[in-house]
């Protein structure tokens, strides 16, 4: 896994949940905190 792709990609991750709104689910912003804190980022 390159650590380095996946912290590039992180912005990504989160504008792409934001046009979602409140209709996405709180438990995929956890798992993005999640991935954020395993990959140092926390």
């Amino acid at each position: 896994m390159d650590v380095e792709e996946w912290k590039a990609e992180i912005p990504q991750v989160v504008a792409w949940f934001e046009t979602f709104g409140e209709k996405l689910p709180g438990v995929l912003w956890a798992e993005l905190d999640a991935l954020k804190a395993r990959l140092g980022m926390a």
